[in-house]
């Protein structure tokens, strides 16, 4: 009798065990640090560093700074673009982003395009936890694509902050100086 209760008790511990396993919902949408982002790998530009900062960042630092530095354009350009503000979440401080979701009123498609095809930066400061990071970008060469009017290249000065979060540098402020149209034309297209 004892022989069969207990037999009876693993037999249903068994059955639970299993039936909870394949109950469970299987998650199909990879981590954030394993999913390929579209946007950053179909964005080319050209990033040039200078380090002015008094501590200076070892090469791989800087190489990881100039790869993700074009990731963050990417995703600013596909925000002026669309006005999507979720899309580049993974590339925004905390606190941008929070900034750029309380002043959100939805997704467009104004047919303006911004590619960033040149970058100066330079360095200013770099904490010695390399955790966060001011540049200044002194030639931003930016193209803009007017669905009607065709391209304006501009030249501007952009003054950024950077903190390290999660795997990869984010953006957390930024101003434009100046910015000065150098080349406007129809023929462009």
């Amino acid at each position: 009798m004892m022989k069969t209760l207990f037999i009876g008790l693993i037999c249903l511990v068994c059955s639970i065990f299993f039936l909870m396993g394949n109950g469970r919902y299987k998650e199909s949408i990879l981590p954030v640090f394993l999913q390929q982002d579209e946007i950053v790998k179909a964005h080319e530009t050209q990033v040039e560093i200078t380090v002015h900062s008094p501590y200076v960042p070892n090469s791989f630092q800087l190489e990881q700074f100039k790869k993700d530095y074009s990731g963050v354009w990417a995703h600013l350009n596909h925000l002026y673009s669309t006005n999507d503000v979720i899309t580049g979440k993974e590339y925004y401080s905390e606190s941008w982003f929070k900034q750029l979701a309380n002043q959100h009123t939805g997704s467009l498609d104004n047919g303006v395009k911004r590619k960033d095809l040149f970058h100066d930066v330079h360095l200013m400061n770099w904490s010695t936890d390399g955790l966060v990071c001011t540049a200044v970008d002194s030639s931003a060469v930016l193209e803009y694509d007017f669905p009607k009017n065709g391209k304006k290249f501009t030249l501007a000065t952009v003054a950024m902050v950077f903190l390290y979060q999660g795997d990869h540098w984010r953006i957390d402020g930024i101003r434009f100086i100046e910015e000065k149209e150098i080349i406007a034309s129809k023929k462009l297209k």
